[in-house]
């Protein structure tokens, strides 16, 4: 372990010396990196700035509107007050006019000098009210009475009322009140003249408004810069704080007020923006309007504006701190569980986690540390059973090395023997041959037995050579019968091999399931370690299946040694019992021999013998029948003999192959706990704690 430990320190330290210029070329290629710092960051700042600037633009919006329809209600105020003014002055002297139209009699008017009680009249209501400039009425004969003379008529100028505009106003609309446009009297005063046809239309009853004095009450400012003016019908100015009182607008920015009776709208007054508010005065049929820039809106909500931004920036500013601060609280030991991750990915069993925290981080911690702590637990497991596999793969390698040159040894074994069956099948059919010529010769006897009473020296020729014969027939039966038990002894020697082979497929079997357990073992190991128990437990399935082939291999093995002991006690028998026919063949052919020693030694007493002769020739060609038929049935036996023994030569061949894979199935097995071995010397565990887990 050290060993490894200090070659992968050597490489760590080539890597380290070959890293500066690749180094150089990744910073250069380092792109930027979405870390969980900055998601977070990003976030937080998302989650802060974006409802804070939600809550500004939402606060400025309403405030802005807010002044906005303040200011709008203070013109709209100014407007009204305004509108009131203007109604206190003119209405009441609408009322006047109204009133003298109606009570005035027409047979006053009758010019300047004969109408003095009507001036009196007219003087006594220019004292009670000074805002009138003169009180006047003229008739359609065009006789003038004014309640004070002007300069003109002190002159003695002739004055025309009917040529005057009041007078074309109130006749054009007869009963009812009429005003004129403003205009400036003589005296440069601001007037309005209000007029009235009388009863019987035949003379038009006016009076002259000074504006002076709404003018003046009329100066109501609308917000900060705007305010207050006042058109007539003719778009003449009443009142304006910016225009000469009875010019007329020809700007055509105010045509928008004559399109309805109240309202407002924007427009563009020396290149500012600005708003107007107006109404209409229903008895005078003047516009009264109250304008002022739009950029007051904005000024009114500066400090709002200043005070959001200000408060903005100090959350925004205190949210940042404490968004890196907490941030940096939770990244920190998350980068420490990611080092230690990394230098567990490296192979690196020994880091130690920081479990103190009490939150997720600490959690994660303490269950990492806990899946290295049972990562190192289990290569450590992993490594004892590679270790173990690797030498039962030696053991089981030397068992068939063992097992091949036994069956090697049996199948030279084989080899011979069949060759000594077929060496018996081949002296079997000689013997066959024989016999069968002797059993010709048999009948032969038999045919001449009928004339040996004419020949006796042919019989005794014959008789010496039956002799003979026999003779012969002991010695070819004596050298089956050598024959037979030395092929009984080669089938029970094959019969002893076969029990050995038998036992070494025990052993065989025994190893490959021993070998499957471990890699069952192994496979059960590997799970247990997920991922990074992955490529062992291709390792371990590799070692099961070659376990698997190994017991297969064994099992069909077991079953030729089988079926060979089968075939091996059924030639066994089947030599016992051709053993026992050769005796009785050779104990026939010795009976043969004495009968035909016998019939030489009484071929003199043939003649009186004859019939008995007859007979014994007989039984004679009897049992040379049997004996043909026996020696076929030997020959019939050993040719399956032969035939079993290549079978068990060629089930022994099979066997020796069956071996062969096993030793290569094993060479490939040592192989590979080899390689298992080295890649569990990648990891680096701590020493003491490897002694204490062997130890356990």
């Amino acid at each position: 372990m050290n060993h490894i430990q200090h070659h992968e320190t050597g490489k760590e330290g080539k890597e380290t010396k070959l890293s500066p210029g690749k180094n150089k070329k990744k910073s250069k290629k380092k792109a930027f990196v979405w870390s969980i710092r900055y998601k977070l960051l990003l976030s937080f700042l998302c989650v802060l700035i974006l409802p804070s600037l939600a809550v500004s633009f939402v606060t400025l919006t309403i405030s802005e509107d807010t002044v906005q329809e303040q200011l709008s209600d203070s013109a709209m105020q100014s407007v009204t007050t305004v509108n009131k003014i203007v109604e206190s002055h003119v209405n009441s002297k609408i009322f006047d006019i109204n009133f003298f139209s109606d009570s005035l009699d027409p047979a006053l008017v009758k010019g300047e000098e004969d109408s003095t009680e009507l001036q009196k009249k007219f003087v006594q209501y220019l004292g009670l009210h000074p805002d009138v400039v003169n009180i006047f009425v003229g008739s359609t004969e065009g006789v003038m009475v004014r309640g004070k003379p002007t300069a003109s008529s002190l002159r003695g100028e002739a004055f025309d009322p009917r040529e005057r505009e009041w007078y074309k106003l109130a006749m054009n609309k007869p009963g009812t009140v009429a005003v004129s446009p403003v205009t400036k009297n003589t005296e440069g005063l601001p007037v309005v003249f209000i007029s009235k046809t009388l009863k019987d239309q035949s003379a038009v009853i006016g009076l002259s408004l000074d504006l002076t004095d709404l003018r003046d009450q009329a100066q109501a400012k609308v917000g900060s810069e705007g305010y207050v003016i006042i058109e007539d019908g003719n778009q003449n100015y009443v009142v304006s704080p910016v225009k000469e009182v009875g010019t007329k607008d020809t700007s055509g920015v105010m045509n928008q007020m004559y399109e309805s009776k109240e309202g407002q709208f924007e427009y563009i007054f020396e290149g500012r923006p600005k708003m107007m508010i107006f109404t209409t005065n229903e008895a005078t049929g003047w516009k009264i309007a109250g304008t002022m820039f739009k950029s007051e809106v904005t000024d009114a909500s500066k400090e709002i504006r200043l005070a959001t931004l200000i408060v903005l920036l100090a959350s925004v500013l205190l949210a940042t701190l404490y968004i890196f601060w907490f941030t940096g609280s939770m990244i920190r030991p998350i980068k420490r569980l990611q080092e230690n991750a990394r230098a567990v990915s490296k192979g690196d069993l020994t880091v130690k986690m920081d479990s103190r925290r009490k939150d997720e981080v600490g959690e994660l911690a303490k269950y990492f540390e806990r899946m290295v702590d049972n990562l190192r637990m289990m290569i450590l497991g992993v490594q004892e059973t590679a270790e173990q596999v690797s030498a039962s793969s030696q053991e089981l390698s030397a068992s068939a090395d063992q097992t091949t040159k036994a069956i090697e040894h049996s199948t030279v074994a084989m080899q011979e023997l069949a060759e000594g069956a077929e060496q018996q099948v081949s002296s079997v059919k000689e013997g066959s041959e024989e016999m069968e010529r002797m059993a010709d010769d048999v009948r032969l006897m038999s045919e001449r037995v009928q004339s040996i009473t004419t020949s006796m020296r042919d019989t005794s020729g014959a008789a010496f050579s039956g002799n003979e014969a026999a003779g012969q027939a002991v010695e070819q039966m004596n050298i089956i019968q050598e024959t037979v038990q030395q092929l009984g002894q080669v089938v029970h020697n094959l019969h002893d091999r076969s029990i050995e082979i038998g036992s070494m497929v025990d052993v065989i079997a025994s190893i490959s399931k021993q070998t499957n357990l471990l890699a069952l073992n192994a496979s059960i190991e590997a799970a247990r370690a997920g991922d990074a128990g992955r490529g062992f437990a291709v390792v371990a399935g590799e070692v099961r299946k070659l376990a698997e082939e190994s017991g297969s291999s064994a099992a069909q093995i077991g079953e030729l040694v089988h079926n060979i002991r089968r075939d091996m006690d059924a030639a066994l028998t089947a030599m016992n019992t051709t053993q026992s026919r050769v005796d009785e063949g050779l104990q026939a052919v010795n009976t043969s021999g004495q009968s035909f020693a016998q019939i030489r030694e009484a071929v003199e007493d043939a003649v009186h013998t004859l019939d008995e002769l007859s007979a014994t020739t007989k039984q004679l060609e009897i049992g040379a029948s049997h004996v043909v038929q026996t020696m076929t049935d030997i020959s019939n036996v050993t040719q399956e003999s032969a035939a079993s023994t290549e079978s068990v030569s060629a089930s022994s061949q099979e066997q020796l192959a069956s071996v062969e894979e096993i030793a290569s199935s094993s060479a490939h097995l040592n192989s590979m706990a080899e390689q298992l071995q080295g890649l569990l010397g990648m990891f680096k565990m701590n020493d003491d704690k490897a002694k204490d887990s062997g130890k356990s």
